[in-house]
Protein backbone atom coordinates (compact mmCIF):
# COMPACT_ATOMS: atom_id res chain seq x y z
CA UNK A 1 0.00 0.00 0.00
CA UNK A 2 1.02 3.44 -0.73
CA UNK A 3 0.55 6.19 1.86
CA UNK A 4 0.16 9.74 0.89
CA UNK A 5 2.05 12.06 3.25
CA UNK A 6 -0.26 14.46 5.06
CA UNK A 7 1.00 17.77 6.37
CA UNK A 8 -0.52 18.72 9.69
CA UNK A 9 -0.09 22.33 10.79
CA UNK A 10 -0.38 22.86 14.50
CA UNK A 11 -1.50 26.32 15.49
CA UNK A 12 -0.66 27.06 19.07
CA UNK A 13 -3.32 28.68 21.20
CA UNK A 14 -2.55 32.20 22.26
CA UNK A 15 -1.96 32.73 25.93
CA UNK A 16 -3.72 36.04 26.27
CA UNK A 17 -3.11 38.69 28.89
CA UNK A 18 -5.63 41.46 29.57
CA UNK A 19 -3.26 43.65 31.58
CA UNK A 20 -3.55 44.77 35.18
CA UNK A 21 -6.64 45.95 37.05
CA UNK A 22 -7.14 49.70 37.19
CA UNK A 23 -8.87 52.15 39.51
CA UNK A 24 -10.38 55.36 38.13
CA UNK A 25 -12.23 58.32 39.53
CA UNK A 26 -15.78 58.75 38.27
CA UNK A 27 -15.61 60.20 34.76
CA UNK A 28 -12.07 58.93 34.12
CA UNK A 29 -10.76 56.52 31.52
CA UNK A 30 -7.96 54.03 31.02
CA UNK A 31 -6.53 52.03 28.13
CA UNK A 32 -6.99 48.27 28.30
CA UNK A 33 -4.08 46.21 26.94
CA UNK A 34 -4.60 42.68 25.67
CA UNK A 35 -1.72 40.82 24.08
CA UNK A 36 -0.81 37.54 22.35
CA UNK A 37 -3.57 37.40 19.77
CA UNK A 38 -4.31 38.56 16.26
CA UNK A 39 -8.03 39.24 16.81
CA UNK A 40 -9.77 40.52 19.92
CA UNK A 41 -13.34 40.67 21.24
CA UNK A 42 -13.95 42.50 24.53
CA UNK A 43 -17.14 42.18 26.56
CA UNK A 44 -19.13 43.84 27.86
CA UNK A 45 -18.78 46.54 25.22
CA UNK A 46 -20.30 49.26 27.42
CA UNK A 47 -17.80 52.07 27.96
CA UNK A 48 -15.29 50.82 25.37
CA UNK A 49 -14.05 52.92 22.46
CA UNK A 50 -13.73 49.83 20.22
CA UNK A 51 -14.35 46.30 21.55
CA UNK A 52 -12.47 44.64 18.63
CA UNK A 53 -8.95 45.95 19.16
CA UNK A 54 -6.23 44.97 21.63
CA UNK A 55 -6.14 48.33 23.42
CA UNK A 56 -9.56 50.01 23.64
CA UNK A 57 -10.13 53.04 25.88
CA UNK A 58 -12.42 52.08 28.77
CA UNK A 59 -14.67 54.75 30.32
CA UNK A 60 -17.09 52.80 32.51
CA UNK A 61 -19.47 54.57 34.89
CA UNK A 62 -19.47 51.67 37.37
CA UNK A 63 -16.87 49.08 38.37
CA UNK A 64 -16.70 46.67 35.41
CA UNK A 65 -14.96 43.34 34.80
CA UNK A 66 -13.96 43.26 31.12
CA UNK A 67 -13.21 39.92 29.43
CA UNK A 68 -11.31 39.56 26.18
CA UNK A 69 -11.23 36.63 23.77
CA UNK A 70 -8.00 36.66 21.78
CA UNK A 71 -7.81 34.55 18.65
CA UNK A 72 -4.84 33.33 16.71
CA UNK A 73 -6.21 31.68 13.59
CA UNK A 74 -8.74 29.12 14.80
CA UNK A 75 -7.47 28.97 18.40
CA UNK A 76 -8.59 31.27 21.20
CA UNK A 77 -7.92 32.11 24.83
CA UNK A 78 -9.64 34.42 27.31
CA UNK A 79 -8.51 36.78 30.04
CA UNK A 80 -10.14 39.48 32.13
CA UNK A 81 -9.35 42.75 33.83
CA UNK A 82 -11.35 44.83 36.31
CA UNK A 83 -11.74 48.60 36.08
CA UNK A 84 -12.76 49.87 39.52
CA UNK A 85 -14.61 53.19 39.82
CA UNK A 86 -13.93 55.29 42.91
CA UNK A 87 -16.40 58.09 43.70
CA UNK A 88 -15.25 61.71 43.57
CA UNK A 89 -15.78 63.27 47.02
CA UNK A 90 -18.46 65.90 47.36
CA UNK A 91 -16.42 68.83 48.70
CA UNK A 92 -17.91 71.85 50.44
CA UNK A 93 -16.82 74.76 52.63
CA UNK A 94 -18.82 76.61 55.23
CA UNK A 95 -17.72 79.90 56.80
CA UNK A 96 -18.70 81.35 60.15
CA UNK A 97 -18.97 84.65 58.23
CA UNK A 98 -18.07 85.58 54.66
CA UNK A 99 -18.37 89.36 55.17
CA UNK A 100 -15.95 90.63 57.81
CA UNK A 101 -14.18 93.84 58.71
CA UNK A 102 -10.42 94.10 58.34
CA UNK A 103 -8.73 92.53 61.35
CA UNK A 104 -11.62 90.19 62.15
CA UNK A 105 -11.29 86.40 62.02
CA UNK A 106 -13.64 83.94 60.32
CA UNK A 107 -13.61 80.15 60.58
CA UNK A 108 -13.69 78.05 57.39
CA UNK A 109 -14.72 74.39 57.62
CA UNK A 110 -14.23 71.89 54.76
CA UNK A 111 -16.36 68.76 54.37
CA UNK A 112 -16.49 65.68 52.17
CA UNK A 113 -13.19 63.83 52.40
CA UNK A 114 -10.53 62.19 54.46
CA UNK A 115 -7.74 64.67 53.73
CA UNK A 116 -7.73 68.40 53.07
CA UNK A 117 -5.22 70.67 51.40
CA UNK A 118 -5.98 74.40 51.59
CA UNK A 119 -4.49 76.94 49.21
CA UNK A 120 -2.65 78.48 52.19
CA UNK A 121 -0.93 75.14 52.93
CA UNK A 122 -3.05 74.02 55.88
CA UNK A 123 -4.14 70.37 55.99
CA UNK A 124 -6.79 70.67 58.72
CA UNK A 125 -10.51 70.54 57.92
CA UNK A 126 -11.00 73.77 59.94
CA UNK A 127 -8.94 76.94 59.52
CA UNK A 128 -9.21 80.47 60.92
CA UNK A 129 -8.44 83.29 58.51
CA UNK A 130 -8.08 87.03 58.80
CA UNK A 131 -7.43 88.37 55.30
CA UNK A 132 -6.36 91.97 54.68
CA UNK A 133 -8.36 92.07 51.41
CA UNK A 134 -11.20 90.13 49.84
CA UNK A 135 -9.76 86.63 49.30
CA UNK A 136 -10.88 83.37 47.68
CA UNK A 137 -9.98 80.35 49.81
CA UNK A 138 -9.86 76.94 48.07
CA UNK A 139 -9.42 73.45 49.47
CA UNK A 140 -8.72 70.16 47.71
CA UNK A 141 -10.73 67.40 49.39
CA UNK A 142 -9.50 63.83 48.87
CA UNK A 143 -10.97 60.42 49.72
CA UNK A 144 -7.63 58.68 49.24
CA UNK A 145 -7.81 58.20 45.48
CA UNK A 146 -10.08 60.88 44.01
CA UNK A 147 -10.31 64.55 44.88
CA UNK A 148 -12.42 67.62 44.26
CA UNK A 149 -12.07 71.32 45.00
CA UNK A 150 -14.32 73.75 46.86
CA UNK A 151 -13.93 77.51 47.24
CA UNK A 152 -15.36 80.31 49.33
CA UNK A 153 -14.84 84.07 49.07
CA UNK A 154 -14.24 86.05 52.27
CA UNK A 155 -15.13 89.69 51.63
CA UNK A 156 -13.57 92.52 53.58
CA UNK A 157 -16.25 95.09 54.27
CA UNK A 158 -15.18 98.63 53.47
CA UNK A 159 -14.41 100.67 56.54
CA UNK A 160 -16.73 103.53 57.26
CA UNK A 161 -14.79 106.76 57.46
CA UNK A 162 -16.57 109.69 58.98
CA UNK A 163 -15.54 113.24 58.55
CA UNK A 164 -14.84 114.94 61.85
CA UNK A 165 -17.48 117.53 62.49
CA UNK A 166 -17.69 119.84 65.45
CA UNK A 167 -20.26 118.83 68.00
CA UNK A 168 -23.03 121.41 68.05
CA UNK A 169 -23.78 123.24 71.22
CA UNK A 170 -27.44 123.11 72.04
CA UNK A 171 -29.48 124.00 75.00
CA UNK A 172 -31.85 121.72 76.80
CA UNK A 173 -35.04 121.29 74.80
CA UNK A 174 -33.49 122.22 71.45
CA UNK A 175 -32.98 119.75 68.62
CA UNK A 176 -30.27 119.26 66.07
CA UNK A 177 -30.07 117.23 62.82
CA UNK A 178 -27.38 114.57 62.54
CA UNK A 179 -26.36 112.83 59.32
CA UNK A 180 -24.00 110.00 58.38
CA UNK A 181 -22.80 108.55 55.09
CA UNK A 182 -20.54 105.85 53.67
CA UNK A 183 -22.12 102.80 55.29
CA UNK A 184 -24.95 100.41 54.66
CA UNK A 185 -26.30 100.13 58.20
CA UNK A 186 -26.47 102.77 60.95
Amino acid sequence: TYHQPVVVTVISSPIVSAGTDATLCSGGNTTLNASCGTGYAWSPTTGLSNPNISNPIASPTITTNYSVIATNGSCADTASVTVNISPVPSSAITASDTLICMGEITTLTAFGGGTYSWINGSTSSIINVSPSATTIYSVVVSNGFCSSTASVTVIISPQVISDPIPYPTICEGQSVSLSASGGTTY
